[in-house]
């Protein structure tokens, strides 16, 4: 028998040569609120409170076995998770660049802009600066009307 720290005989030998379905006991300490929790999710499920842990520890169990079964690990599993999330992240992202880009193209076609540019084509615009400076802008692109519209507020 191997002995556990707790003084317990525990009978490792017999258990790993019992090849039944048969039941056994097993014991552990939590703490109030998680049995509280337990016993609550039990009653929910119309089980027992002995009959829900087990039910947990079987799934878990089984899903362990499912996993190295088919040759997934449990880095593998959270790898697949990551990857999901990533591409959730990306679709995501995907979405955001569709705004940008849409709001992109209405600055970058804007009528009014294109007019302006056009207009001033070439040509250099003196902008005064609110401590009196002078900063000239030579247009020759619509980012160069948004400059000076833009420097217009300062």
């Amino acid at each position: 028998m191997t002995e556990l720290k707790t003084g317990r005989a525990f009978q490792l030998k017999t258990l790993q040569n019992d090849t039944s379905t048969n039941k056994v006991t097993i014991g552990f300490k939590t703490t109030a609120i998680i049995k509280i929790a337990l016993y609550k999710e039990s009653q929910s499920l119309g089980l027992s409170l002995s009959e829900y842990v087990a039910a947990i520890m079987d799934l878990r169990h089984e899903e362990k076995l499912v996993l190295a079964l088919s040759g997934n690990t449990e880095n593998e599993m959270a790898i697949k998770k990551e990857n999901t999330k990533l591409k959730e992240t990306i679709e995501h992202l995907k979405g955001e660049l569709e705004c940008v880009e849409k709001d992109l193209d209405w600055y970058l076609t804007n009528s009014k802009v294109d007019a302006l540019w056009e207009k001033y084509d070439g040509q250099t615009i003196n902008i005064p600066m609110p401590d009196g400076s002078v900063v000239p802008i030579l247009v020759d692109s619509p980012k160069d009307v948004y400059e000076i519209i833009l420097s217009s507020f300062k």
